[in-house]
């Protein structure tokens, strides 16, 4: 975990399992909180698992953030919110699944 702060707002990045970058923006002087989510650079991953795993973490960390990091405990609510998420998030990669690509920008994609 990298930190930086400059007079209120401190900056911290946390790095995920999955190569995702999370970081959080702390307001010290209000306490509020921005939580930003990005990925290096990818490449030769399968782009399903990628993709999955991206709006998994995403999604945890915003709903149940200490037990995303596992600071807290699991809770039944967070049990619910692990399984709603995961299903979500099957069903992003399944509409992701359906996305026609155009032969023509295959045939380039090779080239």
């Amino acid at each position: 975990m990298l930190n930086h702060a400059t007079n209120h707002i401190q900056t911290r990045y946390v790095q995920a399992e999955n190569n995702m970058r999370i970081r959080e923006i702390i307001n010290k002087k209000t306490g509020e909180k921005i939580i930003s989510f990005g990925g290096e650079d990818f490449e030769n991953v399968i782009p399903d698992q990628h993709y999955y795993d991206a709006c998994f973490v995403q999604r945890m960390m915003l709903q149940v953030p200490e037990e995303a990091k596992g600071k807290k405990k699991p809770t039944e609510k967070g049990k619910r919110i692990l399984f709603a998420t995961a299903k979500d998030c099957r069903e992003f990669i399944n509409d992701f699944r359906k996305i026609e690509i155009p032969q023509q920008l295959l045939d380039l994609l090779k080239a």
